[in-house]
């Protein structure tokens, strides 16, 4: 509770509010017990020593107990010791008083409140120890003198006010807290109905998104088929007129046919690379999974595309050893081979690409499929936006190298899709390696993580294992 607006009170940043509100009680209160104490010591002939200790406790004690407190590490374990002081010495004032029960009633319930509401019952209790230590000790060297129902009716008056005085001030605070804790309590209950207004607006619009989502894969999913369908046709018929049979078209007629086909085909290509990710967005890829014979689907991979690197003088390597069946998708996973190594066909001006594999050494089962390129390489800040649909390395790639950006967005899909993962590392104008993480069943976690792929490989080349 932050009392400052309506106490005038002085505190650091870092003082308990305690720290306050006991200083509020002190200069309010203390100088009503002066007056209340003065109507014992006055009929009773006090000496000096006896008004010095009382008037530097009720006048100059509160402005030293927020001095201490304020300029202490922990101001409230400070304020705490305060009270602890104010017990003792107001039980030090019982003996002075000659035991007179209105004066000390008012002062041991007014340290007393303080003590319980700041410290709570073990701060009550360390307090009424030190209250009846103070009174022995006093009473040891004032001497024992006891009237206690011997007060004057201005005494009593006046241990009415004090214990008015506190118990208002206390009463105010206890207030001032509670109206706090209620209004925080209002307040959180209005953010936690804003959160869950926020929650539901954000449900609903995600329910909404997956609507669209689902009906734009549904969507792209039958254009494409009935795209395709005509188009397979009109690539059929020009096929055909190509091979002129009569003898009757033109040179220039046959290389408009040429055009149609080449750029049939290109847009084959593109609606076939849509109803792939159309049908992985959608859900509907569905995987016929058999034993599949790894080392003869890549060769036969490397062979479909030699006439094509032989065409940009490239090299194309395979390395590729003895290799145990795996149980997967034969079809997607060549499709995930051409698309890497056609990939590094296209992007490499000259050198080589290799196609590696890396079985596990005790049951042969492949691991990683590794394609590696001297092309133009990959910038690091473009190495996810490549994955990206109708992405590629850059802005001009398209225009330059061709293609439709969607190849390596299918290929890192089916390759999730069959719990394998896709990983690259690229230098630009050194080349790029990107590799197919397998695992020996679909769904299951990546075989080898590329820091223990690397290992291997160094053990490897050591000749430390076959």
């Amino acid at each position: 509770m932050n009392t400052s607006s309506e106490l005038p009170i002085a505190a650091g940043p870092r003082t308990h509010r305690i720290v306050r509100v006991d200083y509020v009680v002190r200069v309010t209160t203390f100088p009503l017990y002066l007056l209340l104490y003065g109507t014992r010591l006055v009929p009773e002939g006090a000496g000096p020593w006896t008004w010095a200790l009382f008037l530097w406790y009720l006048l100059a004690w509160p402005h030293v107990a927020r001095w201490i407190a304020m300029r202490s590490a922990d101001s409230k374990a400070a304020e705490l010791r305060n009270l602890l002081i104010d017990s003792f010495i107001i039980g030090t004032a019982v003996p002075l008083t000659w035991f007179c029960l209105w004066p000390n009633a008012a002062g041991f319930l007014g340290i007393h409140a303080g003590n319980v509401l700041n410290g709570g019952l073990r701060q009550s209790l360390k307090g009424i120890v030190l209250f009846l230590l103070g009174t022995a000790l006093m009473t040891l060297v004032a001497g024992l003198h006891v009237e206690v129902l011997g007060a004057s009716l201005l005494t009593q008056a006046l241990s009415f006010a004090v214990i008015a005085a506190f118990t208002t001030v206390f009463s105010y605070y206890t207030f001032t807290q509670s109206r706090d804790v209620i209004n925080r309590g209002r307040q959180i209950r209005q953010q936690a109905a804003q959160i869950e207004e926020k929650r539901s607006e954000l449900e609903h619009a995600l329910d909404l998104a997956e609507a669209a989502n689902a009906a734009k894969g549904n969507f792209l999913a039958n254009m494409s088929h009935e795209l395709r369908t005509p188009l397979n046709s009109i690539i059929g018929f020009a096929n055909i007129l190509r091979k002129n049979a009569g003898g009757t078209l033109a040179t220039r007629e046959l290389n408009y046919l040429e055009r149609i086909t080449t750029n049939g085909s290109h847009l084959l290509m593109l609606i076939n690379g849509v109803l792939d990710l159309s049908k992985i967005d959608a859900q509907q890829m569905q995987l016929d999974l058999t034993d599949v014979d790894v080392s003869t689907l890549l060769h036969e991979t490397l062979g479909e595309l030699e006439p094509q690197a032989e065409a940009r003088g490239v090299r194309l390597v395979g390395e590729i050893p003895e290799l145990a069946p795996a149980h997967t998708d034969r079809a997607r996973l060549k499709q995930i081979v051409l698309n890497l190594l056609g990939n590094a066909i296209k992007f490499t001006h000259e050198g080589s690409v290799t196609l590696r594999a890396v079985s596990d050494p005790l049951t042969l089962m492949p691991m990683r499929i590794d394609v590696i390129d001297t092309g133009i390489g990959i910038a690091p800040e473009r190495m996810e936006a490549i994955f990206q649909p109708f992405q590629q390395e850059e802005a001009t790639t398209s225009r330059k190298y061709g293609g439709t950006g969607l190849g390596l967005t299918i290929t890192r899909s089916l390759a999730h899709l069959m719990g394998w993962e896709i990983e690259v590392q690229s230098e630009v104008g050194v080349g790029s390696t990107f590799s197919v993480v397998m695992n020996v069943k679909p769904g299951g976690p990546p075989a080898f993580t590329t820091d223990e792929y690397k290992s291997m490989m160094a053990v490897r080349a050591a000749g430390l294992t076959d």
